[in-house]
């Protein structure tokens, strides 16, 4: 018996060790999350500064030969650090290619040993990134304005979600709200009280009742729930309020047939 624990406890271990290594290699094939956030920005950086008419105004422009093209080539090089390591010789010398071969190694060496993770509020500050630049740019993915605050951005956020998911239903063929029965009421245009009358009646709409017809619903419907023989009429109420005993709020509701009073006293 202490023999079987002992191979079943062995073979727990076993299991274990193998879960951890499987966990252990999915972790390092997983992405980092910098890593993908740095390599969809590239594409915004490029789109900036490609926009921007001190930079050539295209996307083969160049950074100037000043400080502020040094930061600009700074702030490039930490992306692709994280994203794409072996490309930096390559964007160094081709965005600044009046930059000297001592300085380039110095500045790739620099950022590859401590490259910088930007945040999008960092970002957009350091770039004095506006949102008129944005908007003349079509958007710019996962970097901010400046010029804008946390609650400005949640409200455009939340106003551009409503609007995809208002395509989204109509592209479903889903009615508006605004159009909805609840907000244009048919059945007032009808000649109805009642929503439920109106439904219960097959939902008629304005141009299939004349004038006369939508003046006289009620009472028609009221004289066909009163002489009809169907004993279930009874449970009909055409209008909101009515009583089923009496005559309050809209019309007497047809009282049961003598005979099945008389079936019932039997």
């Amino acid at each position: 018996m202490t023999f079987e624990r002992f191979v079943r406890a062995d073979q727990d271990d076993k299991k274990k060790q193998a879960h951890a290594d499987v966990a252990r290699r999915y972790k390092l094939r997983k992405p980092d999350r910098r890593q993908q956030e740095s390599r969809m920005r590239i594409g915004g950086l490029t789109r900036v500064y490609g926009f921007r008419t001190r930079y050539g105004g295209s996307r083969l422009y160049e950074f100037s030969d000043d400080d502020a093209g040094r930061e600009d080539l700074r702030i490039l090089l930490d992306h692709y650090a994280l994203s794409n390591p072996a490309a930096m010789p390559r964007i160094a010398k081709t965005r600044a290619p009046w930059m000297s071969e001592s300085e380039r190694a110095q500045l790739i060496e620099q950022v590859g040993r401590s490259p910088r993770y930007w945040t999008s509020k960092a970002l957009a500050k350091a770039l004095n990134l506006t949102k008129a630049e944005r908007l003349a740019m079509g958007g710019v993915p996962t970097i901010c304005a400046c010029d804008v605050t946390d609650d400005e951005r949640k409200a455009e956020r939340r106003r551009i979600d409503r609007e995809r998911k208002a395509r989204k239903r109509r592209a479903a063929g889903i009615t508006p709200h605004a159009a909805s029965a609840s907000q244009t009421k048919p059945w007032e245009s009808a000649g109805f009280r009642c929503r439920r009358t109106w439904e219960r009646h097959g939902k008629p709409g304005v141009a299939n009742l004349s004038a006369a017809n939508v003046v006289n619903a009620p009472e028609k419907i009221a004289t066909t729930a009163c002489t009809s023989t169907n004993p279930g009429v009874g449970n009909v109420l055409p209008f909101r309020g009515a009583s089923r005993k009496g005559t309050a709020g809209g019309f007497a509701v047809r009282a049961e047939e003598p005979a099945l009073k008389k079936s019932k006293a039997a």
